[in-house]
Formats: structure tokens, sequence, C-alpha cells
């Protein structure tokens, strides 16, 4: 056999080595069990890692200089949770726990949450005031953490709003009622009917007047003999209502200006289009 023929025959056979070694590595990869994806629990908020890292922090083994790097590699605990939501509830923990104590959490029975329903049904919480601008008008706001004042106030507008839409319904109900079924002017027990009586007319006036401030209800009471139609009970209890719509009109008449201004606002808007 010829050199040339030599050298071709040995490319050849190295030819096919180098193939019948690249089909048995894929035959073997192909063979191969697929490499397990990682898995992660999911169950943070009641897990027992979340439980040892609050003790962690609370006991000082986590401060505030550790990084979460660090503080993952802390527990083989901390490990069964993807790193980067680790990180997320660590941060999540450490601002609750540096929370707790600083802020006030007693809203739905605080002198705040009544103060916010008087500045707002008086108008001096207006539509347009931001959440943050009203959290700087009293320092009984700032006793509770703002994220939560501001949540608080959404809910308190939107009972506000509830409360007097229902007040508007039934006040129509009632009067197209009484158009259509007459009531006397006394009710069913024999006793005077405040609605329609001259004397809800009279106190209207008075309370309009300032009358109340300045007049012990008893002394009211006796100054009209309209009022004394009544008994000094029932009289009572109308000046209290007399007096809370009048704490709450201007409120409400701020809420009629912006509707009635947002409604020309469409109307100009329509109208130009055309």
């Amino acid at each position: 056999m010829t050199p040339e023929k030599q050298t071709i025959v040995r490319h050849l056979s190295s030819r096919r080595s180098t193939t019948t070694a690249s089909n048995i590595n894929n035959q073997q990869l192909s063979t191969m069990p697929p490499k397990e994806k990682e898995t992660w629990l999911k169950d943070w908020g009641t897990s027992d890692a979340k439980e040892l890292l609050r003790k962690d922090i609370n006991e000082g083994r986590v401060t505030e200089e550790m990084q979460p790097k660090q503080v993952y590699g802390m527990h083989p605990e901390y490990k069964k949770y993807k790193y980067t939501n680790f990180t997320t509830n660590l941060k999540a923990l450490r601002e609750s726990i540096r929370d707790k104590g600083k802020y006030w959490t007693d809203w739905g029975t605080s002198e705040a949450k009544e103060l916010l329903k008087k500045d707002i049904e008086e108008g001096r919480v207006t539509e347009q005031m931001q959440p943050h601008q009203v959290y700087e008008m009293h320092p009984e706001y700032k006793r509770y953490k703002y994220t939560n004042f501001a949540a608080n106030l959404g809910s308190l507008k939107g009972a506000i709003n509830d409360s007097h839409k229902h007040a508007d319904f039934d006040d129509a109900a009632l009067a197209n009622d009484e158009r259509l079924h007459p009531r006397s002017a006394t009710t069913t027990a024999g006793l005077p009917r405040w609605d329609g009586s001259e004397a809800q007319g009279l106190l209207k006036m008075d309370v309009d007047d300032g009358k109340h401030d300045s007049m012990q209800p008893k002394d009211l009471y006796e100054s009209r003999v309209e009022y004394e139609v009544f008994s000094l009970e029932v009289f009572r209890k109308h000046i209290y209502q007399e007096t809370r719509k009048c704490v709450e009109t201007p409120y409400w008449a701020h809420k009629r200006e912006l509707k009635k201004k947002k409604k020309e606002e469409k109307n100009r808007r329509n109208n130009s289009r055309r």
C-alpha cells in the first residue's frame, strides 16, 4: 500500500472512531434522568421559619447591620424559601417589629377617628386634599402609621358618603310618602308631631343664630311657647339633631358644588365635540 493510501485509511479510521464516541456520548446523555428542578416552600406566613426569624430579630441574633445573605445562611429552615422572597420577607418583618410599640393601633375607638370624622363633615378635609396633607393636620393623626391612616381616611370618607346617600334616599322617600299620604298633626299615640311643626322651623332658626350655644336646653325650651307643645325631653333630642345637621352641612355643600362643577365641565366637553 502506498504511503498516500495509508494516510487516507488512517484519516477515515479516525473519523469513524470520533463518530462512534460521539454517538455513545449522545446515547448516554439521552438515558440519563432529567435534573430535578429546585422546589421552594411558599407557606411563609404560617411557617416555622418566620417565627424563627422573628425570634432571631427580637433576641438580637439578627441585627440591623446584617445583610440578607448573612441572615439567609443562619439556618437550614431559611433556605427552604427562595432567596429573593426571603429578603422581601426579612425586610417586612424588620419593619413590623420596629413599628410595634411606635404607633397606636386602637383606631376603631380612637379620639383621632372622631376628630377626622368631624374634620370631614365640617369641611376642613376636602376632596382635593391628599392623605399626607390630612395626616399633618393634627398630632393625634400621627399616633398612627401613615399607611394605615391613609387607608382609614379612605374608609371613613366612604362610610360618610354612604350614610348620607341613604339619608337622602330616605328623606326623598319620606317626602313622597307624605305627599301621597298627608300626616295628621298628632302621632298614633296622640302626641304632637314634630315634623312640619312651627317648633321645628323656629328651632332651625334659633340654632342658625347660635342660641343653642349660649342657652341651656331648658332655657331655650322655655323661650318660645311653640316649643312647650312638646316635652323637654323631645325638644332636647331635636336640638342635638339640628346641631348635627348644621355641622354636616358645609361638607355636603362642598361635595354638591364639586359634583355640579364636574357635571358642567362634562357638558362643556360634550358641546365642544358637536
